[in-house]
């Protein structure tokens, strides 16, 4: 059975009024068995008796809800998606529902205020199953993913290769084969980096850049509040993903005779994983989807700089090995690369180091060729060799070239990796070291050829936790045909994916490296996300502006500081005003490193 519910703010003798229609041919006799489950969990859900006439018909059912305004506040809940209270009302349909044998989901299509708002609620009959999906990582892309299947009805699979929660954000001091490090503090405030589903800070009492180590604790709090544990199996590492036969567009009754494909049509997946633990056992498992979450901050990727290996006496490191500034006490350091952690880390370990080079690519024009200097970090243009006698040279015009360089830090960032798929799994894919590209993806996210595939957080220099929630609810709509905007079949697919290969990303001219840089275009990314879901309304619109605002006026704040220089924009806290698309601004003392990693 497949229903339309509306409620009708405004019914005839001051009541509102809630109908139910078909939306799909089904049989009276299943039709009226969802009905009848329907009118139960009314009063089970709204806590309302229904009036003891009800007026039926084939084609609708409508009756009257007694109070006008308990009736606004239940509906509203359910369409405002940041409350727990669609979570929890979603939960009672669905287990309601499946007490007479039927299989449901529910979302709100649009928000409810003093007109009129639409839910739709579709049921399978139980000889019909729910999509089978694993999520492969359980660091924050994983747990939004996890949360938006769930929210539609679906019981993901979820493989960590870690022994708990945290993903990126787990610091293990001491740990060389990890990015995060003793005193990192996030570059973008928590009032943008949070989950629409829940908020955080804002208060006007704590800090907006927050520790590793708070940012771990929200995800973990962000997985028990919304259940999130029962589904994620730790100390689980895939091995192996692979597609089993080939996509089949068609008719729901041919794609039912073919066991390889899943109930969209699409090509099912097959996943091999083992336990990390001693004696560990292996496990292999057929799903009809599969959603990649295994970041990107694991293949270190370095520069070529001539010289390096031949003639470098000194010791090189790459970035994800950097834990605990003291361990440069009294050397000279060079840092490659002045993004965020180059420039994070250059400022730590300048308080303990004798000096410390920033090598930017952005470097502005020196003054009689000159570094800039800020006590004793020097800022100097791109690093272009090293002689036989161990001396680094900068680009032309640069009139330093130190030989007495003691470390040299790689902080140039990471390549993509999915060490399961390989020459063995049936599916094209490039990911070649150095480039920063992954193809052949519909819309950044779906693998073109099976899009039972998608791969989640890809796109870089973005806000990452909200981000993460629009691609996976999109997915999560795609996977239970309620999307208003459904993939187009496969041959336009994959011309819009090679046409996004070869773009070099959003600028123009690109380059290969952007092909996934975002920036200010994530916005309208997510815009896209959402109402490829169905679920692009006011509310959408406003939280993603009002994040914008934040994003913008953070990202002005930190580009006006020096790299490697004091990170004072770390001292505004921000408060959300959704409302208006805007925010509030205080101010706080920035904690020290000992606090930061207390």
């Amino acid at each position: 059975a497949s229903m339309m519910i509306r409620f009708d703010g405004g019914g005839a003798c001051g009541r509102d009024n809630l109908s139910l229609s078909p939306l799909a041919p089904c049989p009276l006799k299943k039709r009226k068995r969802a009905f009848d489950t329907f009118f139960a969990l009314t009063v089970l859900v709204l806590f309302v008796d229904l009036p003891s006439a009800v007026e039926g018909t084939r084609q609708s059912t409508s009756f009257r809800l007694p109070d006008r305004e308990a009736s606004r506040a239940a509906f509203s809940a359910v369409a405002h998606r940041r409350s727990r209270s669609f979570s929890d009302l979603s939960t009672m349909v669905e287990d309601s529902f499946a007490s007479h044998g039927i299989s449901t989901r529910l979302c709100a299509r649009s928000g409810v205020s003093d007109g009129d708002g639409v839910m739709f609620l579709a049921g399978q009959d139980e000889d019909q199953r729910r999509p089978s999906v694993a999520v492969i990582g359980a660091g924050a892309a994983g747990l939004a993913v996890a949360r938006q299947l769930q929210s539609f009805g679906m019981r993901p699979v979820v493989l960590e290769k870690d022994g708990g929660p945290g993903g990126v954000w787990n610091h293990v001091p001491g740990d060389r084969t990890r990015p995060m490090y003793k005193g990192l503090r996030t570059n973008l405030p928590r009032e943008v980096m949070a989950f629409r589903e829940k908020p955080w800070g804002g208060d006007e009492t704590g800090m907006s850049y927050v520790t590793h180590k708070e940012v771990c604790d929200y995800l973990d709090d962000y997985g028990k509040e919304f259940g999130l544990n029962e589904f994620i199996s730790y100390g689980c590492k895939v091995t192996q993903l692979t597609i089993e036969g080939k996509e089949q567009e068609g008719s729901s009754a041919d794609v039912s005779q073919n066991i390889n494909c899943s109930v969209n049509g699409w090509s099912r997946v097959t996943l091999r994983w083992e336990e990390t633990k001693e004696n560990g056992q292996c496990f292999e498992e057929t799903f009809d989807c599969v959603c990649v979450c295994n970041g990107h901050y694991a293949a270190p990727s370095s520069p070529h700089i001539p010289g390096l290996r031949e003639h470098f006496k000194g010791k090189v490191l790459h970035s994800i090995e950097y834990d605990d500034p003291k361990d440069f006490d009294g050397l000279n350091v060079l840092c490659v690369g002045a993004r965020a952690s180059g420039s994070d880390l250059a400022r730590e370990i300048s308080t303990f180091a004798k000096h410390v080079y920033l090598s930017d690519t952005a470097c502005p024009e020196l003054e009689e060729g000159d570094p800039i200097a800020i006590r004793n970090l020097f800022r100097v243009p791109r690093t272009v060799s090293i002689d036989s006698n161990s001396a680094v040279h900068f680009e032309k015009g640069c009139n330093v070239s130190p030989g007495d360089i003691d470390v040299i830090i790689l902080c140039s960032g990471y390549d993509y990796q999915f060490p399961f798929i390989n020459s063995d799994s049936n599916l094209k894919l490039s990911c070649i070291p150095g480039e920063r590209k992954v193809s052949p993806l519909y819309e950044q996210l779906w693998h073109a050829e099976h899009p039972s595939v998608s791969f989640v957080g890809l796109p870089h220099s973005v806000v990452p936790f909200p981000f993460f929630e629009f691609q996976g609810r999109a997915v999560a709509a795609q996977l239970v045909r309620s999307a208003a905007d459904p993939l187009p079949d496969r041959e336009e697919r994959i011309m819009a994916a090679e046409r996004d290969a070869e773009s070099g990303g959003p600028n123009d001219p690109g380059r290969t490296q952007d092909t996934h840089f975002l920036g200010s275009h994530q916005w309208e990314y997510c815009r896209k996300m959402a109402k490829m879901a169905g679920e692009y309304d006011e509310n959408a619109e406003n939280f993603i502006a009002t994040n914008k605002a934040i994003y913008d006026h953070s990202g002005v704040e930190r580009k006006g500081l020096p790299p490697g220089g004091p990170d004072t924009y770390r001292s505004t806290c921000y408060v959300r005003d959704e409302q208006n698309k805007s925010f509030k601004v205080v101010s706080t003392k920035i904690k020290d490193s000992a606090e930061c990693t207390a």
